[in-house]
């Protein structure tokens, strides 16, 4: 939740930045005119003010990783699936958090294990982009 006041506050207003991502970022992939690289340039704007707040933070709310990191993160992940593995090179800003991210103990412990953490996919089976049938668990198989 955050380690005190200020934390706290700052989790609840890049909450709403958040949102305003997943939305821009999920809602396409299930109907309209945009394909992968259309819904990656409807993401910029969020991106862009998401990135310009955490210059010079770790985390979301500031040094402490907090519910809303694991909100972003998953949503930077779906934009990685939908950039084909490539949104660092599409969004460099992000790369140094995903990776921090992920090398975090207690998170790569289960992030390591297909049975402790469902990496896809990201939308429901109706989504056009990012559904099952869509995800990496189908090529996988």
């Amino acid at each position: 939740m955050g380690k005190g006041p200020i934390e706290q506050s700052n989790v609840d207003m890049m909450w709403a930045h958040c949102q305003k991502l997943k939305e821009v970022s999920t809602y396409p992939c299930y109907g309209g005119e945009l394909n992968e690289e259309g819904i990656l340039a409807e993401c910029k704007p969020s991106l862009d003010t998401i990135a310009a707040w955490m210059s010079d933070k770790d985390w979301m709310a500031g040094k402490n990783i907090t519910w809303i990191d694991f909100m972003f993160w998953e949503n930077l992940e779906m934009l990685d699936f939908l950039a084909k593995g490539h949104f660092d090179e599409f969004y460099p800003a992000f790369e140094g958090y995903r990776k921090r991210f992920v090398s975090n103990p207690e998170f790569a412990k289960i992030w390591a294990s297909d049975d402790k953490c469902m990496k896809s996919p990201f939308n429901g089976d109706q989504a056009r982009f990012g559904a099952r049938e869509n995800s990496l668990v189908q090529e996988e198989q």
